[in-house]
């Protein structure tokens, strides 16, 4: 079957003479259930692709009738949506933007249908959209129709395609100059996701996201509740996403510069006061008291209500109305005094009214495998050329700067002064420096025996 599917690639690469019959061969054989097959059968479609780019649009009608076969395999459906995920679309090229969106929502529409949602067809779905939205200059007329499903998967389904349900809502709606109080009220929520501190390819992407929406929320006062929820869900989280939400928090007072007073200043404290009752009003409020112990539990609960207008609820489903702004961001104290290092000089940074200046990436530097390294005294390895044909890879983000690379041997960091170290590297050189002492001292007695 394999040789087979080369020979018809050669007659529609070379000879393309009955090109749409060939083409059908092809594409037939993304359904064959030997992998391997079939991921060679995505090579050769784009190879094809590459050489004839005009034929664009004609594979993509060919993969569209295969994703609505009845009594397809997922698997073969999963291979046809990456497929449509690797077409390079060109700024010029509008319709088949608008060709692959349609086939996305179409079929969107025919799975959700089904209520069995497959976490990876989901993932390539909002991938291939999110790619292909931005050639799109015109609306999407049927985006509307599928506000609900995607909320849905927001809420219900994994990390991963509930950040991407989030970019693509978020996509849309800043293409409208409309991003509804509803979206940010479940990017709200997300924050408060016990994955997000588990799934760190997802995190990146999060904090991406969430920074693009407070950029563009004119509401300073949902801005706050966001801030504060930010640096409360630091207290579960590694120093590496601690310190990515730091540096999100720095940025996002870089553009709105309106917001230092809620970070500097002090909560105000709230004040007893006292005044003297008239023995008239104590014995006429003793005996409505009689009265009114049937209703004490509802007369509770709406005082509860009212009390809590007047303060910050962390619990509020709402940014808008938890009431943020009759708070500070005392949040950031706690974070002044974490065990890592680095995480107490962003903090106090803020704290002390500056921005955070770092040029690395915090999600990569701080990590617990990248403090091995350094113990190690081994710089992270260079990216060299790619991993397969895919334009769907990952940029290399190690670049060789001072950030990431040693200094000298761990002997020559151990004698340097403690003020000219790293944050990063504080620990290590403390720890060369009192292993050097040990060392010198177990040196210094052995020496002595041995004059005995």
């Amino acid at each position: 079957r394999e040789k087979i599917l080369g020979v018809v690639f050669d007659l529609m690469y070379q000879k393309p003479e009955q090109e749409q019959l060939l083409l059908k061969l092809i594409v037939n054989k993304m359904g064959d259930p030997n992998r391997r097959i079939a991921s060679k059968c995505i090579l050769l479609l784009l190879k094809l692709l590459n050489h004839h780019v005009n034929m664009k649009l004609i594979v993509v009608r060919d993969v569209e009738a295969l994703l609505h076969r009845p009594n397809l395999a997922q698997k073969a459906q999963y291979y046809a949506i990456c497929f449509l995920n690797q077409i390079v679309i060109s700024p010029t090229n509008q319709s088949l933007a608008l060709k692959l969106i349609n086939v996305y929502f179409s079929f969107f529409e025919v799975y959700t249908e089904k209520g069995d949602f497959d976490a990876k067809i989901l993932g390539a779905l909002l991938t291939g959209v999110n790619r292909a939205l931005p050639f799109l200059k015109a609306d999407i007329p049927s985006f509307d129709d599928h506000l609900n499903s995607l909320f849905k998967i927001v809420h219900v389904g994994p990390l991963a395609t509930g950040v991407q349900s989030l970019a693509l809502l978020f996509q849309v709606m800043e293409g409208r100059q409309a991003v509804s109080a509803r979206y940010y009220r479940a990017l709200y929520q997300k924050l408060m996701d016990p994955q997000l501190s588990l799934r760190s390819a997802q995190q990146a992407m999060f904090l991406n996201l969430l920074f693009k929406s407070l950029k563009s929320d004119p509401e300073f006062t949902r801005i706050k509740g966001f801030l504060k929820r930010i640096l409360q869900s630091c207290s579960y989280h590694l120093p590496h996403f601690i310190c990515g939400c730091l540096v999100l928090v720095s940025e996002v007072l870089k553009l709105k510069s309106e917001l230092w007073p809620f970070i500097l200043q002090a909560e105000a404290e709230d004040k007893e006061e006292f005044y003297d009752v008239v023995e008239g009003e104590l014995e006429r409020g003793s005996e409505l008291n009689e009265g009114e112990g049937k209703n004490e539990d509802t007369n509770m609960e709406e005082g509860n209500v009212i009390a809590e207008r007047d303060k910050y609820s962390m619990v509020h489903r709402e940014p808008l109305y938890c009431g943020a702004e009759k708070s500070c961001l005392w949040e950031l104290d706690r974070l002044t005094h974490h065990f890592h290092p680095s995480v107490q000089v962003f903090a106090k940074t803020i704290s002390a009214g500056n921005y955070i200046t770092y040029d690395g990436d915090p999600l990569n530097d701080f990590t617990i495998i990248r403090f091995f390294d350094h113990f190690i005294h081994k710089n992270p390895k260079q990216r060299k050329g790619d991993h397969g044909g895919s334009i769907m890879q990952p940029t290399g983000n190690l670049l060789n700067t001072e950030v990431y690379t040693l200094p000298g041997s761990l002997l020559e960091l151990a004698k340097m002064d403690e003020r000219k170290v790293r944050t990063d590297l504080l620990f290590i050189h403390k720890f060369m420096k009192r292993d050097k002492e040990l060392h010198q001292v177990r040196y210094g007695e052995k020496k002595k025996k041995k004059t005995k």
